[in-house]
């Protein structure tokens, strides 16, 4: 029995001990990016609910959970998912030098509130935390956010995050993308631009007017079969161009869109795949064996199938 006890006493001690454990930072965990992802590491825990209580309560009343696990199982019979992620990190002395201030950068649609030592630095999307109205968050060419952290202090950082899931597929909005991106500290020296479109435009631009003459030309010659699958073939790549550019560029999409334009992206790069063999095939045969049709229709729907699923 005294050994039970003592057995008992020892595993307790030890999850206090990894609880209430501080993460350090060392500056050679950037990567060539700059950056180092916080949401992977171990020592992060998690509350569920949304009393704004949490942020002073005791780590031991918390489990062990990374942002980069969140899935819709984590979603209560309503299909909501809301809790507190909370991390401390201490930056060591290889930042001394090279320290000017630390940004905070994050890629998922779901909303969250951001927390420093219990005062908060930003708020993406709307939690509804504050009473506001819940709205989700478009990480898209979207800044980090600058903060100062110095060496040689501990930093408790706190994540409350709200989602839903998605009619359309069931999944949580978090879930969407890299996790591991979650949140993402980025060094000093790192340059965050617009990423570049410029030659995306062009060459969409160049396909739209492709898809309009290779139309208009099949049109003015139904007869000629060779036309119509090289046309189709432009033209699907033209919307998969389109769409990508729509994620990209479409500042205040909803996620409801987003959903709808990635699928349109996924089923015209799918039937790009799919009329490739087609078309050189009818160009140099003139016709298209029944074998190449079923391979390729198997293939199509097989892609389809697993992009739905």
């Amino acid at each position: 029995m005294k050994r039970i006890i003592i057995l008992i006493f020892l595993i307790y001690s030890s999850t206090i001990s990894a609880q209430d454990s501080t993460l350090v930072l060392s500056y050679d965990m950037f990567n060539e990016l700059g950056e180092i992802s916080l949401a992977t590491k171990d020592t992060w825990l998690f509350k569920t609910g949304r009393d704004s209580t949490y942020t002073k309560a005791n780590a031991k009343d918390w489990i062990k959970l990374k942002p980069s696990e969140i899935n819709a199982k984590l979603a209560d019979e309503n299909g909501r998912f809301e809790g507190w992620f909370r991390i401390k990190i201490k930056l060591d002395e290889t930042f001394k030098d090279s320290l000017a201030g630390l940004n905070f950068s994050r890629v998922s649609w779901a909303p969250m509130d951001l927390f420093i030592n219990r005062n908060l630095l930003k708020s993406y999307g709307q939690t509804g935390l504050d009473g506001a109205a819940f709205k989700p968050y478009k990480h898209l060419n979207k800044t980090y956010t600058f903060v100062n952290l110095q060496t040689d202090k501990t930093y408790n950082i706190l994540l409350f995050v709200a989602d839903k899931t998605d009619a359309f597929d069931g999944e949580l909005k978090a879930s969407r993308g890299n996790l591991s991106n979650f949140i993402v500290l980025g060094n000093s020296q790192i340059v965050l631009k617009d990423t570049d479109h410029s030659g995306v435009s062009f060459f969409s631009t160049l396909l739209g007017v492709l898809t309009f003459l290779f139309w208009a030309l099949y049109f003015q010659n139904k007869r000629e079969r060779q036309l119509l699958y090289p046309t189709i073939t432009i033209t699907l790549l033209f919307v998969v161009s389109s769409a990508f550019l729509l994620n990209n560029l479409w500042t205040f999409m909803s996620y409801q869109t987003y959903l709808i334009v990635s699928f349109i992206n996924s089923l015209g790069f799918y039937g790009f795949l799919f009329s490739i063999p087609l078309t050189v095939v009818i160009i140099f045969k003139n016709t298209i064996p029944k074998t190449i049709w079923i391979v390729s229709s198997v293939f199509f729907t097989l892609l389809l199938i697993s992009n739905i699923f």
